[in-house]
């Protein structure tokens, strides 16, 4: 017999013989627990915003941080509208239907995406460079209003991206 099936041989029944109540199922257990604890969608989203040439339309890209099981991806949803500059909760209510673009494993893949988005939308007539615009916040006309920050490349993106999952809603003072 070789080293490599004696091995083998020796592992399989041990874990195999694991009493249930053991404090390595506990442990584990535990661990699964704090991973399920943090699951669901991040409070924070991050808004791609482009203008439609000079047609009032707007398109959007949310992107929406999940975490399951411990790991974050990334959901990825497209919405236009017609309006005027300002948004408001009228706009957001039954008028906001996004379609499920994809989903994404990690910031990168995400921060490819919006910046390849951008450069399929310059114009150089129009613009002097493909830019990305990005706001930060939950969900709301807030999201929407503020003032955007401009991007040229991938990398400061997937730094906001990461970000995404570490913000938290503020803390309000007594």
């Amino acid at each position: 017999m070789t080293i490599r099936s004696r091995i083998c041989h020796f592992c399989i029944p041990v874990a195999a013989f694991v009493p249930p109540n053991s404090p390595m199922n506990d442990l584990a257990q535990t661990v699964v627990d704090q991973l399920r604890a943090s699951d669901g969608a991040h409070t924070n989203l991050l808004l791609a915003t482009w203008k439609t040439g000079s047609s009032g339309r707007w398109d959007h890209f949310l992107v929406h941080p999940i975490t399951k099981n411990g790991t974050t991806s990334y959901n990825v949803e497209k919405a236009h509208h017609s309006i005027s500059h300002v948004v408001n909760d009228w706009h957001l209510g039954e008028h906001w239907q996004p379609d499920k673009v994809c989903n994404f494993s990690t910031s990168a893949q995400v921060a490819e995406f919006l910046v390849c988005n951008a450069k399929a939308r310059y114009d150089p007539e129009r613009d002097y460079r493909p830019s990305l615009w990005l706001t930060v916040g939950p969900f709301g006309k807030d999201l929407f209003n503020q003032s955007p920050m401009e991007f040229l490349s991938p990398e400061p993106v997937k730094e906001l991206i990461d970000m995404l999952g570490s913000m938290r809603p503020t803390v309000e003072v007594d």
